[in-house]
C-alpha cells in the first residue's frame, strides 16, 4: 500500500533570538510504500535547499513521525549529505506527518546590521 509523507519543520524561537537564513525539512519521496527507505534532511540556508552550515544534532528539540494516532521519535539522524539527515524504512501505513522543532538559537549580529536589513526590506525601525 502507498503512502503519503507529510515533512514538517516547527522552529522554536525564543524572543531574544534573531533569525538568520531559513531551515527546511526536506523528504526525497512525498509517496512512498510500506518498508521504503524515506530520506529526510534538516538543511539551514540563504538559498533552497542548500545549507551553509549543518543544523547539528544539538539544535533539534524534538524529531516525530504522526502516523494513525501513534508519535514515533525519530532517530538514527547524523550529519551527512549536507545536512542532519536519515535514510530509513516507513512503518506503518497510512499518511506519516513527520516534522522536528529546533531549539532556540541566541544570534548576534554586528553593529548596525538589523538596521541595513530593516531598510532592505523597507521595514520602519
Amino acid at each position: 500500500m502507498r503512502m503519503q509523507v507529510l515533512a514538517i519543520l516547527i522552529l522554536l524561537i525564543g524572543p531574544a533570538a534573531a533569525g538568520a537564513g531559513d531551515t527546511w525539512l526536506i523528504a526525497d519521496n512525498s509517496v512512498i510504500n510500506e518498508g521504503d527507505a524515506l530520506w529526510l534532511s534538516v538543511v539551514s540556508g540563504e538559498v533552497f535547499p542548500y545549507a551553509e552550515v549543518p543544523t547539528g544534532p544539538e539544535r533539534l528539540a524534538t524529531f516525530s513521525d504522526l502516523c494513525g494516532g501513534e508519535v514515533r521519535e525519530v532517530s538514527g539522524y547524523a550529519l551527512r549529505d549536507g545536512g542532519l539527515s536519515i535514510r530509513e524504512p516507513i512503518i506503518g501505513n497510512g499518511i506519516h506527518v513527520i516534522g522536528c522543532a529546533l531549539k532556540p538559537k541566541l544570534i548576534e549580529h554586528a553593529d548596525g546590521m538589523l538596521t541595513e536589513r530593516r531598510s532592505l526590506w523597507h521595514l520602519n525601525p
